[in-house]
């Protein structure tokens, strides 16, 4: 690892794991879902691929135009999402991102499990997201700068303790007309510590980086 200038800390160490759906919320066996994480000069870059029929999953509609930065928004789980959450060991302390396919994103501090401190702030550039769609895949790129850990983790930095997790929402069932009548959320990722969904808890925050 080495330490920013004036961003933040940083870390050298490229990412990949898969994602699993919480066995509640199993989703289906056709389709598969993973986070690549890659370090670049200027902040990390997350990459969420989902494979499998893409028209089976309800996708939040894109910010127009195209060009057009998305927002800070709240309750992005409720639909589509892909989420990070990052604790520092030897601390109760975490941050969480969500990234939406429609270009929205979120990003909170917590004290402890749960214990909100409200909005993560900083200086600089917001997170910056694309997203791709094709029959068979998608992929949603998120972009979150050093700066944005700046004022939750310390220097030097220590391991840091990641949970990739994502929300799916899919579609069930047709109506006579031959739309989706309903809609179920599911919840994917590296791990599920307990017997309901549950991303924040912090055993669930099973990558080192």
């Amino acid at each position: 690892m080495i330490a920013g200038h004036g961003t933040g800390p940083r870390k050298q160490r490229a990412l990949q794991v898969a994602l699993q759906p919480h066995p509640i919320t199993a989703g289906s066996s056709d389709r598969a879902l993973e986070v690549r994480l890659t370090p670049r000069e200027q902040g990390v870059e997350l990459r969420y691929l989902w494979s499998g029929p893409s028209a089976q999953i309800l996708w939040p509609d894109r910010v127009p135009p195209a060009d057009v930065r998305g927002e800070r928004r709240d309750y992005l789980w409720h639909h589509t999402c892909g989420e990070w959450f990052i604790g520092e060991v030897g601390s109760p302390g975490y941050i969480e991102f969500n990234f939406s396919p429609s270009g929205h994103w979120a990003a909170y501090r917590f004290a402890d499990y749960r214990q909100s401190l409200g909005d993560l702030v900083w200086e600089g550039s917001p997170p910056e997201i694309e997203f791709s769609l094709e029959a068979q895949r998608a992929e949603l790129r998120a972009w979150v700068p050093w700066a944005a850990f700046a004022s939750f983790v310390s220097e030097p930095v220590r391991e840091w303790q990641l949970g990739f997790t994502c929300v799916v929402e899919r579609r069930v069932g047709v109506s006579p007309a031959g739309t989706a009548s309903a809609d179920t959320l599911e919840y994917w990722a590296v791990s599920h510590p307990r017997a309901q969904p549950e991303f924040h808890d912090r055993r669930g925050f099973s990558v080192s980086w």
